[in-house]
C-alpha cells in the first residue's frame, strides 16, 4: 500500500506519457460515503482548457484517479487525446480533502483528540485512509503520553469516523483509541 500526505499533492504537476502537462493539482475531491477519491482538482493548462469538452468551466477540471506514476510529477499512462477523456468539470458536489486539514477531532465520549494535520491517501485504491493528528495535551494526559509539545498521533482511520461536520467525531472513546495510535 503506498501513501502520500494531502500536502504532498499539492502544486504536483500532472503531464501525459507524451509528454504534455495538463495543469498542477491544487486539491482532491473525496466521497463522503466511503472516503474513495473522486478526482484529482487541476489547474488545467490552457490547451487543456481549450481541448476539454464543451460541458466544463473555470479553470478547474477534475481528474478521475488511476494508475498513475507519481514522483514530484503525475504522469498519466496515456496520450493527451486520449487523457483529455478522462476530464470532467468540478461540479462542486463532493467535498475537498482540504477541508479536513485543521479540523477538530472528537472521540465518541465527546473528548477533544486534537486537530487534523495531515490527511494520508492510498493510492493504490485511491482512497482515505487516516489522518494524524496534531494531540491536545488533555487528551495525551489521559492516554499516559508525557511531553512537553504536542504530539502528532497517526493511526485515527476513516473506519473509526461516525460523522464529519464542523468536526471529525470518531466512533471510539479515548480509552478505544489507546492501542491504535502511533507517536
Amino acid at each position: 500500500m503506498a501513501t502520500r500526505t494531502l500536502d504532498q499533492f499539492y502544486g504536483m504537476e500532472v503531464a501525459t506519457m507524451d509528454a504534455f502537462l495538463m495543469g498542477s493539482v491544487f486539491d482532491l475531491r473525496y466521497n463522503t460515503k466511503d472516503w474513495k477519491v473522486a478526482g484529482l482538482m487541476v489547474r488545467g493548462s490552457k490547451r487543456v482548457m481549450s481541448e476539454a469538452p464543451s460541458s466544463a468551466s473555470g479553470s478547474a477540471i477534475l481528474l478521475k484517479p488511476g494508475r498513475f506514476v507519481m514522483n514530484d510529477i503525475c504522469i498519466v499512462p496515456d496520450r493527451m487525446d486520449r487523457a483529455i477523456r478522462e476530464i470532467t468539470w468540478d461540479n462542486g458536489l463532493l467535498p475537498h480533502a482540504s477541508t479536513l486539514m485543521g479540523m477538530r477531532v472528537e472521540t465518541k465520549d465527546a473528548v477533544l483528540l486534537g486537530a487534523v494535520a495531515a490527511v494520508e491517501i492510498d493510492v493504490d485504491s485511491w482512497k482515505i485512509r487516516s489522518f494524524r493528528v496534531k494531540m491536545e495535551k488533555d487528551a495525551m494526559k489521559t492516554l499516559g503520553i508525557r511531553g512537553l509539545f504536542s504530539k502528532t498521533a497517526s493511526g485515527v482511520l476513516t473506519d473509526f469516523v461516525s460523522a464529519v461536520t464542523d468536526r471529525v467525531v470518531l466512533r471510539r472513546t479515548l480509552d478505544g483509541l489507546r492501542g491504535d495510535l502511533v507517536l
